[in-house]
């Protein structure tokens, strides 16, 4: 029975709930767990980043259940994607942007009706499609079941860094339940501080406990990335940082 990891932008509510009781009425004996459920309403790119920075820590045979799904219920494809001995079920929106072709075993459509609940809501696809579908995966059902193969999914550029003049440009990915507002640029080498506008950050720290009162301060976060923190506060909040905003090195 494989690890099911749960990854959406629900919340509090029922929504996880009646997501995992599918599951679990469809796989008794599976294994969930939550990955996040915090990202900012239909923020794909700060899923996708999130999923980029955490997959790896999950066993071979995890299966991914991705919704940030703001196309929920038009057009818009489901995708089953084989990659690093993993399966990672999400809407084809750019929420798998991180996985590089080179990693893709195969793509295949969500799309055979018998795998997914009697009912499907037009605006719940977590809980009518993901869920019973995760749950067949986990029970050992092929993903060639699932529906016809795809070559490829939908990409979104904004994920990565961009590099002009020796720099690098990137955005706040995510800003995490302390108000810090984590950046998709490598802590990689040095820099003399981050710019937002023009606003520059150049206290740079190695821990919070580091960082003065009331001051801004960059340090190298666990995600491998460059964040702004303020210390025993909401850096966010304070400088009015959010996701999306472009960010670069100083």
């Amino acid at each position: 029975m494989a690890l099911i990891a749960l990854a959406t932008d629900f919340g509090e509510g029922p929504y996880v709930g009646q997501m995992k009781a599918v599951l679990l009425s469809h796989a008794p004996r599976a294994q969930i767990v939550d990955l996040f459920h915090s990202v900012s309403p239909q923020a794909v790119l700060e899923g996708a980043f999130l999923l980029s920075r955490t997959w790896a820590f999950f066993p071979r045979g995890t299966v991914f259940v991705a919704v940030v799904d703001p196309g929920v219920g038009t057009r818009r494809n489901i995708l089953a994607v084989r990659a690093w001995g993993r399966i990672f079920l999400a809407p084809d929106n750019g929420l798998l942007s991180f996985v590089p072709p080179r990693a893709v075993l195969d793509v295949h459509l969500v799309e055979t009706r018998s795998l997914f609940l009697p009912t499907v809501s037009s605006t719940f696809h977590g809980r009518d499609i993901f869920a019973p579908v995760a749950a067949a995966l986990s029970r050992g059902t092929n993903v060639r079941r699932l529906g016809r193969k795809v070559r490829g999914f939908l990409r979104d550029g904004r994920l990565f860094p961009e590099r002009s003049g020796g720099r690098r440009t990137g955005r706040i990915v995510h800003i995490d339940r302390f108000g810090n507002a984590v950046t998709n640029l490598p802590s990689t080498g040095a820099v003399r501080g981050l710019c937002i506008g023009r606003r520059r950050y150049g206290n740079i720290v190695r821990t919070y406990a580091e960082a003065p009162l009331r001051r801004p301060v960059v340090l190298r976060g666990s995600f491998g990335t460059w964040e702004i923190a303020l210390r025993n506060g909401s850096a966010a909040r304070a400088h009015a940082l959010r996701v999306g905003m472009p960010v670069r090195e100083a």
